[in-house]
């Protein structure tokens, strides 16, 4: 894990406090807390508490039951072992205001996140008048934070309004000490196992069939090799795919089952938080992150279980017919183990050695025919 040395110590300062002697407002919220600190601030209302906890992407069966009871709670007229937070803010503060103004109300949830992770955003649920969630401001404090932020607002001010299955950005803000951007509130849920195979759907939508352009054009592909470079295996990739003529793709760079929504009206599945966001970018990553992430994450696949899962997706008839279509299909291995380097060395920084190291070890043997 990253830690940022000038990383906010607490959600708190998201908003400027009242000056002494002077009246504020006051925000009060239950807060649920992991490893002590505080994740989800939920509003004090229990109606609202409840729809609050849509924002937190419980993937693993604990939290996903935990999340369940406690929105059933709400429901009842019974005490909640969860403790109350109140803080009183200023009348004037950015954060406040923007809030006010998006849903005409004062009434927010806020999804704090991990407090010592780079770039630590938070996600503030805006409720209007009638109690209805309408908005989702994202923001940051820290730099690297801001500099996230700001990178999610130019892809989705730059992607093409026919491009499925992304948000429509709806306002941005940016002051001394902050950036946010506002998204319109979707309701629905993280995709279930049984409809995991659906994200081919949206991910074939998103290839570009007009043009295509040599792999080392990439931006991912550069990066790569910069993060890689003496890596065995990419030398031994390289050649094989540098000018290997391909149909780039709209690219999320984190495309996990928790990024994404299943639309409560007509499942339709729209991909969130797109600060690695690329309009030209690898064909095919994203389809095999998406089986990753959870194997890695939620299931604590081991090397061996993990190299099974993904020779499973690259055998899938659907996976083929993508990279058919991309124009991947003679280099599908290589290019699979190329996004493994580049899980491995730029998304993980390190962090996945253990276990993706011998999981790339197994796949390349095997797919070499040893």
């Amino acid at each position: 894990m990253n830690v940022e040395p000038t990383a906010i110590e607490s959600w708190r300062d998201l908003f400027a406090p009242a000056h002494t002697g002077h009246p504020g407002v006051s925000l009060a919220f239950y807060a649920l807390r992991r490893h002590g600190e505080p994740f989800l601030l939920l509003p004090t209302d229990r109606r609202l508490a409840a729809r609050a906890l849509d924002l937190y992407p419980a993937q693993r069966w604990p939290a996903r039951c935990a999340k369940s009871l406690l929105r059933a709670a709400f429901g009842q007229p019974v005490p909640l072992p969860l403790r109350r937070v109140r803080l009183t803010v200023d009348p004037a503060d950015d954060v406040l205001q923007l809030c006010q103004q998006v849903g005409g109300n004062r009434s927010l949830a806020i999804l704090a996140g991990n407090p010592h992770a780079t770039g630590r955003r938070f996600i503030i649920l805006v409720f209007n008048a009638a109690g209805a969630p309408v908005a989702v401001v994202k923001t940051g404090l820290s730099a690297s934070a801001r500099q996230l932020i700001a990178r999610e607002r130019s892809f989705l001010a730059a992607v093409p309004l026919t491009a499925p299955g992304i948000p429509r950005l709806a306002r941005t803000f940016e002051s001394a000490r902050l950036e946010a951007l506002v998204l319109p509130y979707l309701p629905g849920r993280p995709p279930r196992l049984a409809e995991y195979g659906q994200a081919g759907v949206l991910l074939s939508s998103w290839l570009d069939r007009t043009r295509t352009i040599p792999i080392g054009e990439l931006l991912a592909w550069q990066r790569l090799q910069a993060a890689a470079a003496g890596d065995p295996v990419l030398d031994k990739l390289a050649p094989r795919l540098m000018n290997q003529r391909i149909h780039p793709a709209i690219y999320h760079g984190d495309f996990a089952p928790w990024n994404v929504k299943v639309s409560s009206a007509d499942d339709r599945w729209t991909a969130l938080d797109w600060e690695r966001g690329e309009l030209t970018g690898p064909a095919g990553w994203d389809w095999l992150h998406f089986w990753l992430q959870p194997a890695v994450l939620v299931e604590r696949c081991r090397a061996a279980g993990l190299a099974a899962r993904i020779e499973a997706v690259v055998a899938s008839a659907e996976f083929n017919a993508y990279v058919q279509a991309a124009g991947l299909g003679a280099v599908k291995y290589e290019w699979t183990l190329a996004y493994l380097l580049y899980w491995l060395n730029v998304l993980g920084a390190g962090r996945y050695e253990a276990v993706g190291r011998p999981a790339v070890e197994i796949l390349e043997k095997k797919w070499r025919g040893d």
